[in-house]
């Protein structure tokens, strides 16, 4: 996408000649993506999950699945598009993942039903709710320790099993 061309329908680019500008903007991304072990989505700003772009950076969790997406990288907007009859609170410790979040919420024109708070859990949501996705850190700081390089780029706070101690997710159901 960075040489924008249409992710979502590359066959019909597929023939297309690749310029000199597009080969030296393709190469000077894969030696940074290279150099730098950044996923390529911190590198575009752009990462897209079921046909749909989301504006990513080094504030938010590159997507990795549905349930990333939806709860652990700024683009809550693809459960309320999923489910269109829904109002949907997105809940973060983090205003810098609120940053991004916005982001998106704004660029999908979702800020009529999708509304952005800073928690820690549940405790600054207000309730009640039908449904309450949560997806705490779950690699323990050993397992955290061997991954590539790559997947340990993003957010402190969201990587760091230890953050949350034992029992936080039950303490959120408990509420």
């Amino acid at each position: 996408w960075s040489l924008g061309l249409p992710v979502d329908d590359l066959d019909a680019v597929q023939t297309q000649p690749v310029s000199p500008d597009q080969q030296a903007k393709a190469r000077e991304l894969i030696e940074q993506r290279i150099t730098t072990r950044q996923p390529a989505a911190y590198l575009t700003h752009e990462a897209w999950l079921q046909g749909v772009p989301f504006y990513v950076d080094e504030r938010a969790i590159v997507p990795r699945s549905f349930i990333a997406e939806v709860l652990a990288d700024g683009s809550i907007d693809l459960a309320a598009m999923a489910w269109p009859d829904v109002s949907v609170d997105g809940a973060d410790l983090s205003p810098d993942a609120l940053a991004v979040a916005r982001i998106n919420v704004d660029k999908h024109h979702m800020a009529d039903r999708i509304t952005l708070l800073t928690s820690d859990g549940l405790q600054g949501v207000k309730g009640p709710y039908d449904l309450i996705l949560c997806n705490p850190p779950y690699v323990n700081a050993q397992s955290m320790s061997a991954l590539p390089q790559e997947y340990r780029a993003g957010p402190g706070p969201a990587r760091q099993p230890g953050r949350h101690p034992p029992g936080h997710a039950g303490r959120a159901v408990a509420q």
